[in-house]
């Protein structure tokens, strides 16, 4: 009888040893994977726990050499690219908390060589992962948008809410991050509401990526970041990147192909590089289910529209038509936004774009890039700044 129960529990251990081998490589296997796909590392589980111990040890072995061999491959050789560096990933679009970058671009999101327009940017994340120096204490006035104003290749110093401080006294929250569209921007209001009763909200729409048809709302989109085992285990992926990394690589292998999507104008005076889906937008649409009647209590107090580079420089080439868009009555359309105020800052800073020009030979995009550029940046503080009172009123 004691010969049994030695042998019980040298099979228990056995197995439970075998769980736990198994559980490590689902685990390993996890960093590999975006977090939409994890499901994949529960079903490797299953099929692991079926084979002899032999093998697994050997895929245990083989994965722990690769995770190492690539982590000591990425340190050799970094990549200094600040969105990887910055947000933990694309399914997981949350900036990493109280984290500080610093790097130097070589050029903008419509560069597909690099190119000699060097800058030091220095990017800093509050804790709560967003591009602020101080963390979110009550400001008066919270900003939601995407990389117009979260920006990667805007050093920390030019962000607009650091602008309207040292410019007009105004102080700001910017809740922006790349990548984030018009359903993102409703979670992260809802998520302030929450922590803050009297702050005023300012949602930034760019027609070029946040016109859409919004079926589905990001619920709970704000909490995830404040789930503290996944947090926890997202701070551990982003440690090793292999996801992030791997994504990195494959898209510039695609970028190769980046050079048919955009379009170089120039005369003798200007060269500006364009991104063709921007060019003409006036035929985007957003429409929005029934689903988003839910954020009702989570609206913004304005809405500030941000134009397409060919906009504002269509003066200048004759290959650009000078559209007068319709986005204030496209948004207005949608029964969620009716009673929102909404204007429109192309046409202010398309007459500054042309008076600097004229002036100074300057332009508020850099020449391969979509989004403003520091002088731009500035342009659109004043705008604000002259149109805060709309919701002060």
């Amino acid at each position: 009888m004691f010969n049994d129960i030695k042998f019980t529990k040298i099979k228990v251990n056995f197995y439970s040893l075998k769980v736990f081998k198994c559980l490590l490589i689902c685990f390993l296997f996890s960093f590999f994977l975006s977090l939409n796909k994890i499901f994949l590392a529960t079903l490797l589980f299953f099929f692991l726990i079926f084979l002899k111990i032999k093998k697994i040890n050997i895929i245990l072995i083989n994965l722990i050499l690769i995770c190492l061999f690539l982590k000591l491959l990425f340190l050799i050789f970094p990549v200094n690219d600040p969105y990887i560096n910055a947000i933990h990933e694309k399914d997981f679009l949350y900036g990493r908390k109280n984290f500080q970058y610093i790097y130097n671009s070589y050029g903008g999101d419509l560069s597909y060589n690099k190119v000699n327009l060097k800058k030091k940017i220095t990017i800093k994340n509050d804790n709560l992962g967003f591009r602020n120096n101080k963390n979110f204490l009550d400001q008066k006035y919270i900003f939601v948008g995407d990389s117009f104003l979260h920006n990667l290749k805007i050093s920390q110093e030019n962000l607009i809410q650091n602008i309207l401080k040292n410019k007009y006294n105004i102080d700001i929250y910017n809740a922006s991050l790349s990548s984030h569209d018009i359903s993102h921007y409703f979670e992260v209001i809802k998520f302030f509401k929450k922590k803050s009763k009297f702050s005023k909200y300012v949602m930034f729409i760019f027609p070029g990526n946040d016109l859409l048809n919004y079926n589905d709302p990001k619920l709970n989109y704000g909490t995830l970041n404040h789930n503290f085992l996944l947090e926890k285990y997202m701070d551990l992926k982003k440690i090793f990147n292999f996801h992030s990394l791997i994504s990195y690589y494959r898209y510039s292998f695609k970028k190769k192909g980046l050079k048919s999507r955009v379009v170089e104008f120039k005369n003798q005076s200007l060269k500006l590089f364009f991104y063709k889906d921007y060019l003409e937008i006036n035929n985007s649409k957003v429409l929005f289910s029934k689903n988003f009647n839910i954020y009702k209590s989570s609206l913004p107090d304005l809405i500030i529209i941000l134009p397409a580079k060919s906009y504002i420089y269509c003066n200048f080439f004759k290959e650009l038509p000078c559209l007068k868009n319709n986005f204030v009555e496209k948004l207005k359309a949608n029964l969620i936004f009716k009673d929102i105020k909404i204007i429109d800052s192309t046409d202010f800073l398309k007459n500054k774009a042309y008076q600097l020009f004229k002036e100074n030979k300057q332009t508020i995009y850099d020449y391969d890039d979509t989004h403003l550029n520091e002088i731009g940046l500035i342009y659109l503080g004043e705008f604000i700044n002259n149109n805060l009172d709309i919701i002060n009123n």
